[in-house]
């Protein structure tokens, strides 16, 4: 009844509220049902048997894809954050030289799209890599050192990629506290430990969750990176592109349903913890400004390392940049390109087969951003105003991300 009352006295709402449910309907829950009952289906009649081909624990082939994209999407959750929290508390609770303009490049990664990120990386550390055969050459060593392969090699593709989520939510997160409850804790004898052991990090909590979600789906997600450095391991995005390469759409597709369910596992597990969990933050005073560093010594040594940091994290862009530059056809056996051209960035505006590609990306992504922003807006609005339509914006939103993926 108050749903219809609702309604009833604001009409305009309630159609914006249909319209964006049926939207959703239409893009997340229809094209989910079909490929739920595609996955039930085995020529035509209703079945399990494309669930037990995955379950065989006789032949644990598609298991240990599995287990590989959950081992992988958790360590890339840890590293990650191991990453991306210090250097949130770095850059907000201390004040040095440069601690603007670093704050602002340590966000480069999330520049990357995944595909470009990860050429960047096997041009600057795979096996015919820059970095490696230089060292090779420089120490004259009979192998190339330090070549990126494997699980260490996608890991480190992870957390480069994703460490960003952690140190944009702590970030915030930490901008946000209530300075007043640390100066309590601090007057009534708690340790600098003990403070941040019971005050501060406890605070942090929906914030590291939040970011972990992130982390965790799209490292599950994660396609080029394991394609391109997985060599003999198994995982399930690779699984789900090679039985459809293969032919085996049946395959394919259950494998994708499983990817998304163990997705929706981790959220609802997140969810769980933080209900259980509860964090209650303060809500009066103003944030703890940044202290600073007074020692000569200490204001080098920040610097110094924010200098390097930058530097390692720029390398990835830099390559990029570097790669466009290259005459084509120029760099084969060479350890550095010895041609340069701007031909390049020419053809990108002249050969109507180069320049269609990027044209076509740049509109769809405008496309996308923009109907993104209506319907996220539109879910915002609804979600935190109307009481009639909070409850099902939120499910709807959230299932939207968990599946994205899926439908890709």
């Amino acid at each position: 009844m108050r749903v219809i009352d609702h309604f009833k006295r604001n009409w305009s709402s309630g159609l914006v509220l249909a319209g964006l449910f049926l939207l959703l309907a239409i893009i997340i829950y229809l094209p989910l049902f079909e490929l739920l009952k595609e996955s039930l289906q085995v020529n035509g009649q209703w079945s399990f048997q494309n669930f037990l081909r995955f379950f065989d624990f006789k032949n644990p082939v598609y298991l240990r894809a599995l287990w590989g994209s959950v081992a992988i999407s958790v360590l890339s959750v840890l590293g990650s954050a191991a990453v991306g929290v210090p250097l949130a508390i770095l850059f907000s609770r201390f004040q040095f030289p440069g601690r603007r303009i670093f704050g602002v490049l340590v966000t480069l990664p999330v520049l990357l799209p995944p595909l470009v990120g990860v050429l960047a990386f096997y041009f600057l550390m795979g096996e015919t890599g820059i970095v490696p055969r230089v060292l090779q050459k420089m120490f004259g060593l009979q192998s190339a050192p330090l070549v990126m392969a494997g699980v260490p090699a996608i890991l480190l593709v992870h957390v480069y990629s994703f460490y960003v989520f952690f140190y944009l939510f702590a970030q915030n997160a930490l901008a946000g506290l209530d300075r007043s409850l640390e100066e309590a804790a601090s007057g009534l004898g708690a340790s600098r430990f003990m403070l941040w052991r019971r005050v501060i990090l406890p605070q942090l909590q929906p914030a590291l969750l939040g970011a972990s979600m992130l982390v965790f789906m799209n490292a599950m997600a994660s396609f080029t990176a394991p394609y391109m450095f997985g060599g003999n391991w198994r995982f399930l995005s690779l699984e789900i592109y090679n039985a459809k390469l293969n032919g085996d759409l049946a395959l394919s597709i259950t494998q994708a349903v499983i990817l998304a369910a163990i997705s929706v596992l981790f959220l609802f597990l997140i969810r769980w913890y933080g209900r259980d969990h509860p964090t209650a933050r303060g809500s009066k005073g103003v944030a703890m400004p940044p202290r600073y560093v007074t020692k000569p010594w200490q204001k080098i040594l920040l610097t110094v390392l924010g200098g390097i940091l930058i530097v390692v994290l720029m390398l990835p862009q830099l390559m990029l940049v570097l790669i466009a530059f290259v005459k084509n056809g120029t760099w084969t056996w060479q350890i550095l390109p010895e041609q340069f051209t701007l031909e390049n960035f020419v053809s990108l505006f002249t050969a109507g087969e180069v320049a269609e590609p990027w044209l076509n990306s740049l509109w769809m992504s405008a496309t996308a951003t923009a109907a993104g922003v209506v319907v996220a807006m539109s879910a915002a609005y609804f979600t935190a105003r109307p009481r009639a339509g909070r409850a099902m914006s939120r499910k709807a939103a959230n299932e939207k991300f968990n599946w994205k993926d899926v439908n890709r």
